[in-house]
């Protein structure tokens, strides 16, 4: 079956990349391309060939790619499929381990699936794209150009969300009670304020099926929110009904704390992103918006995957863009993305 639309999110899971589509009509299709990432290993052709033969290594081949800048030859690595993001941080760090930290040289191993698979489709967010579906896997057909100043967008539905809660000091915490909830869309605007804190949930995750935003705009959603939300669900055991994306899972508590970076002179910290499975969420407080610029625009400037924006100020979206085009560029011309000059993290 054939489709157009724009790219709205996409996410990998164990060997399938599922791609959001806003069509035409105005209605979201969930697309699943059989497709998994891969990481690159060069070293001499023996200690090669017994690295493909480990019971852990699976679904290894040699290629050919240029691992240098400058190489006018191709240097044969073997290329070994993964199944998510953590299985290639841990499989790299294993393979550096085996290699003593100097056998092996790693390669795409710190770049995140959606992302790698955006480059190598030649694809970017909020693109419009026709895609076929054909036994588990879609073929991609590229209608747009990263060139175009004057492009079209779909009319996405947003709503903006608020989160009150009953202090018992003077900030807010996780210990507080929650008050109610404010979704203001375009059309319509819901206030959640009635029932205790397990019926209020339950009202939310009704809500958000109702109105099935496309977009999510809060203030503080990923640093207070989308946690309080969270725990409130698993404290009185309704975390099922706290379905907020369009797949049916409900949001979690994060297991990765957000990270301090040092960038132009000062130590600046973001949180972690929360994530609304087929719906973009927007956290004007930890992710830069420029007041210049809309905030799609930036989304389908900054070539990479629904979630993931340039924080600390305007700098840091320059060097992220910077970065993502000279890392398509060099995918592109068929070169290895080296590890950073430091080990492999999870």
């Amino acid at each position: 079956m054939k489709y157009s639309g724009w790219i709205l999110d996409l996410y990998h899971r164990d060997g399938q990349m599922i791609v959001w589509l806003k069509k035409q009509d105005g209605s979201c299709v969930r697309l699943v391309d059989d497709w998994k990432s891969r990481l690159h290993v060069c070293g001499q052709t023996r200690d090669l060939l017994d690295l493909a033969c480990k019971p852990y290594v699976p679904n290894a081949r040699f290629v050919e790619k240029f691992e240098k800048a400058g190489d006018r030859e191709r240097t044969r690595s073997l290329e070994i499929e993964v199944r998510n993001d953590k299985e290639a941080g841990s499989l790299a760090r294993r393979i550096q381990w085996l290699g003593n930290y100097s056998k092996f040289r790693l390669y795409d191993v710190d770049i995140p699936a959606a992302q790698m698979f955006l480059y190598h489709k030649d694809l970017f967010p909020l693109a419009f794209v026709e895609a076929e579906e054909t036994g588990g896997r879609v073929s991609w057909s590229l209608k747009d150009s990263r060139e175009h100043v004057d492009y079209q967008l779909p009319r996405f539905r947003i709503i903006r969300m608020k989160l009150e809660t009953r202090r018992e000091r003077t900030l807010r915490g996780f210990g507080d009670e929650l008050d109610q909830i404010q979704l203001v869309g375009d059309e319509e605007a819901r206030t959640i304020d009635s029932g205790d804190e397990a019926e209020k949930i339950g009202q939310l995750g009704k809500a958000f099926r109702e109105m099935d935003p496309d977009i999510v705009m809060t203030d503080g959603g990923d640093s207070f929110i989308f946690p309080f939300l969270a725990r409130k669900a698993q404290e009185h055991r309704v975390l099922e009904k706290l379905v907020l994306g369009r797949e049916e899972s409900p949001l979690r508590v994060y297991d990765v704390q957000g990270h301090s970076y040092f960038s132009y002179g000062k130590i600046l910290y973001r949180e972690t992103a929360a994530r609304l499975l087929g719906r973009l969420h927007i956290d004007e407080k930890n992710a830069f918006i420029s007041s210049d610029c809309d905030p799609l625009e930036q989304e389908r400037g900054g070539r990479v995957e629904g979630g993931k924006r340039a924080c600390g100020g305007r700098q840091g979206r320059i060097r992220l863009r910077t970065r993502h085009w000279n890392t398509r560029q060099g995918r592109r011309a068929g070169f290895l993305l080296p590890l950073p000059n430091h080990n492999v993290e999870a």
